[in-house]
């Protein structure tokens, strides 16, 4: 057996390495690797001996590769991989059937091209569901299901091809476009506005929508509005905005206020508002409040944050993390408040980066994940 190595011409990048058999062998066939891992960085150095192979290189992390999308546990092991998803994630929704609908930047499962969907549907198995798939003909941004229905947001005047106004619903088993669709507009007469995040009331009975929006079917809602499942726009009205400084008009101070996050807690009493805003409702709430989910009248707790926050209630306690440095009074990265009183609790956990998402486990934990890193805790805390 002998090896050819033969390395193109200047000016191509190709180097081609041919097997050579026996007499009357052709040139090998194509195949792919028996096994194959990644690193975080460029490997220099491979060596055997005494039946063990090492590697080494300029990286801290090695091991198989697992696409965009993975389950893991609480000791970090990744679970099985049945079709590996390239692109980004940006955003989950379980679909209450063991399956997950995914959005972000995301190009093929399993070695399927999906296309320009930006929202794909996992079946239970983890493989891609290749009947359901949503166009638009601008962005999604957020979705949440309630029941049957796959709520979504974003901006853009279209889905599947019939006029909405970055709102829409889809049915969550069929994939079939739902006449629902209450139309979002910005501040001014043409502009589109943005739905950037969606919570459904656990009946579905409700959804609150938040983002940068003037309007909701002709009413005036500052960013924050309620939504019922029949598309009735709701009386609920507690608006974003900035504080004035007594040189711009009303309308120049609420242009930019916008909301980030709504959360609903568990028991659909409150409504947990974040955001680039200065104002909740007409009372000082930086960044972030909560405001009383059938009325929108403000709640009188105030964190008092500097940044951007991602929250999650679980009954008992409001756990908030992101990219801020103070908050509920103190240096946090990550904080915990009781939902009765409101205060900060004394839990401190340390999570050395900003954290752009976090949810609970089921084994007692909460997750937080942020730039190149996940932290798990333990939940709730002992304190």
């Amino acid at each position: 057996m002998g090896v050819v190595i033969r390395c193109a011409a200047a000016g191509l990048a190709a180097c081609v390495m041919l097997v050579c058999g026996g007499a009357g062998a052709g040139v090998a066939a194509v195949v792919g690797p028996a096994h194959a891992w990644v690193t975080d960085g460029d490997v220099f150095a491979i060596a055997s001996a005494g039946g063990s192979t090492y590697v080494g290189g300029d990286f801290r992390l090695i091991g198989r590769s697992t696409g965009s999308w993975a389950e893991v546990d609480s000791a970090g092991a990744v679970g099985a991989i049945r079709a590996v998803v390239r692109g980004s994630v940006a955003d989950a929704v379980a679909d209450g059937r063991g399956g997950w609908f995914l959005r972000g930047d995301i190009s093929a499962v399993g070695g399927v091209d999906v296309g320009k969907t930006e929202v794909v549907h996992l079946r239970a198995n983890g493989r891609l569901d290749p009947d359901w798939s949503i166009r638009t003909d601008g962005d999604i941004h957020t979705m949440a299901r309630a029941g049957d229905r796959l709520y979504v947001g974003g901006s853009f005047t279209r889905l599947d091809g019939m006029p909405r106004r970055s709102l829409g619903a889809i049915h969550a088993r069929s994939g079939a476009l739902l006449d629902w669709g209450p139309k979002v507009a910005g501040r001014t007469r043409n502009d589109v506005g943005v739905v950037d995040t969606i919570a459904a009331t656990s009946d579905g009975s409700v959804l609150f929508i938040g983002g940068d929006f003037g309007r909701v079917d002709g009413a005036l809602r500052k960013s924050l509005a309620a939504i019922g499942a029949d598309g009735a726009l709701r009386p609920f009205d507690a608006g974003a905005g900035y504080a004035s400084s007594g040189e711009e008009t009303k309308d120049e101070e609420e242009l930019s206020a916008s909301v980030s996050l709504v959360e609903l807690d568990p028991l659909g009493r409150a409504l947990y508002v974040a955001g680039d805003f200065e104002m909740l409702g007409g009372a000082e709430r930086p960044g972030l409040g909560a405001v009383d989910a059938r009325t929108g009248r403000v709640r009188p707790w105030n964190p008092d944050c500097d940044g951007d926050v991602w929250a999650t209630p679980d009954g008992t306690q409001l756990v908030v993390a992101g990219d801020f440095e103070r908050i509920g009074g103190g240096r946090r990265d990550v904080a915990s408040f009781e939902l009765a009183s409101g205060y900060v609790t004394d839990w401190r956990p340390v999570a050395p980066f900003s954290g752009l998402a976090l949810a609970f486990g089921d084994a007692g934990t909460v997750f937080v994940a942020g730039e190149g890193a996940i932290a798990v805790f333990r939940w709730p805390p002992l304190l």
